[in-house]
């Protein structure tokens, strides 16, 4: 069997796109695997698609690998580059055991006897073992793209007998796409538009928080309590890709992803005390002990005062604050592991996909308690849970990229209905149609990867 190597590829994150599972995906998720495929022509990114027709425009302009055979058997693979001639492929000899590509597809399957499609889906990802054996990847800069069920679901299985192969959904494949161009220092906010570091953070929170709309202020004017929120925010994002970064491409993540995750916890329970000031400052509100601080919480233990008065005050804001309960609790909890206790203890988890960093938290059976009050559930792939719970009999893990993710899109849903329940308006419709940073807003919600 002979590969054929793509030139110029060494700089680029590579996508292996599985295109039979992602032409079905395509009918009721074409928005989203428009987006990724909008990509394709951008220089920090290198598309390979199977043969199998994908219904999209885009998808022509996608090189694709073309499988040549011989007496039945296969010879080659052929890998079109339409930037360059075929006489300028590389060739790399590789002689495929179609028998085990069938007793592999058999596991997976789990039958006896398999159809086209189901061969072929293995076939596939042999093909893509193959271009990570022979160098045309560089390491852990590839992904296997799929919305396979079987193959998503025995990913582990197939890595601990393959190998690493970075077997991804598109929504994954998008996440990781974002946080290797964050590695690379370049930030998209749509194809081929890449802006700084500090606009970028600014638009995702914007995008994600609409309801902040704090009236523009004179420089010598004393800075609004919410503009505090916002640059917590966006502190609390680039944390979050860090470890993200910090989890896919390790460099010093023993010392970086304890470093984010704290820093996180403490930008969180801050977040809420930017809250509570300002309702104490839009209502009014007093009570005995208001001098001090801590009083002036969203969390039922320490602002018990407080919270009465904001039940006067505005009832229907109080009980989405008590509908978030377990969840502030949570993090007022963990800031106090983290930051007034002993702090957690690292490990690294050794198994077939390679090194996984958690934090163990077995002793702490309360936040294992309130995670699953918080709404946790397994995950349909993963052996962690959606928050990131990991339980191996002898130690109970918190994968820490997993969770911060989990419990940043409940504050960003948290955070923004409190606002509006303040009275707050969405910004961008204070913007006219046209304005160029309505639209910079509007592309960013539609086109950027990542979180």
């Amino acid at each position: 069997m002979s590969i054929h190597r793509i030139s110029d590829q060494k700089q680029r994150l590579s996508l292996f796109l599985e295109t039979e599972s992602l032409n079905e995906y395509l009918m009721s998720n074409e928005r989203e695997l428009t987006r990724i495929l909008g990509y394709s022509g951008c220089e920090h990114f290198n598309f390979i698609r199977s043969t199998d027709s994908l219904n999209s425009n885009i998808i022509d302009n996608i090189n694709q690998f073309v499988i040549f055979s011989v007496n039945d058997k296969i010879d080659h693979v052929q890998i079109g580059d339409k930037n360059i001639s075929p006489s300028e492929y590389k060739h790399v000899h590789f002689v495929p055991e179609m028998a085990a590509v069938e007793a592999f597809a058999d596991k997976i399957y789990d039958k006896d006897r398999l159809n086209s499609n189901e061969l072929n889906s293995v076939l596939v990802l042999f093909i893509h073992r193959t271009l990570i054996l022979y160098g045309i990847y560089e390491k852990n800069t590839f992904v296997f793209v799929t919305q396979n069920r079987r193959l998503l679901e025995n990913r582990e299985w197939l890595e601990k007998k393959l190998g690493k192969l970075n077997i991804m959904t598109t929504q994954e494949s998008m996440r990781y796409m974002d946080l290797y161009a964050k590695y690379e220092s370049k930030y998209y906010v749509e194809p081929y538009h890449l802006v700084n570091k500090d606009l970028w953070y600014w638009d995702s929170f914007r995008t994600k928080i609409p309801h902040y709309h704090v009236p523009q202020r004179e420089n010598m004017e004393s800075v609004h309590i919410l503009e505090g929120l916002a640059s917590r925010f966006k502190f609390l994002l680039l944390a979050i890709d860090e470890i993200g970064i910090q989890l896919y491409f390790p460099k010093d993540r023993d010392i970086m992803i304890p470093y984010h995750f704290n820093y996180f916890l403490s930008l969180a329970t801050g977040i809420f005390d930017n809250l509570a000031i300002e309702t104490k400052s839009k209502y009014g509100i007093s009570f005995d002990g208001d001098h001090i601080q801590s009083k002036i919480s969203l969390s039922s233990k320490s602002g018990k005062d407080f919270l009465r008065q904001v039940r006067i005050k505005n009832h229907t804001l109080y009980t989405h604050i008590k509908n978030y309960d377990k969840f502030i609790e949570l993090i007022h909890n963990l800031r106090q592991i983290s930051i007034h206790r002993e702090g957690f203890r690292d490990m690294t988890y050794l198994d077939s996909t390679g090194i996984s960093f958690f934090f163990e938290i077995k002793k702490e059976k309360h936040v294992q308690d309130l995670i699953r009050c918080c709404g946790d559930k397994p995950s349909e792939y993963d052996k962690y849970s959606k928050w990131g719970i990991f339980d191996n009999e002898f130690f109970i893990f918190l994968e820490p990229y997993q969770f911060v993710t989990a419990v940043a899109k409940q504050l960003i849903k948290f955070c923004d209905h409190y606002l509006e329940l303040m009275g707050f308006t969405k910004f961008i419709d204070s913007l006219p149609e046209g304005d160029h940073y309505r639209s910079e807003l509007e592309s960013f919600s539609e086109f950027r990867l990542g979180f």
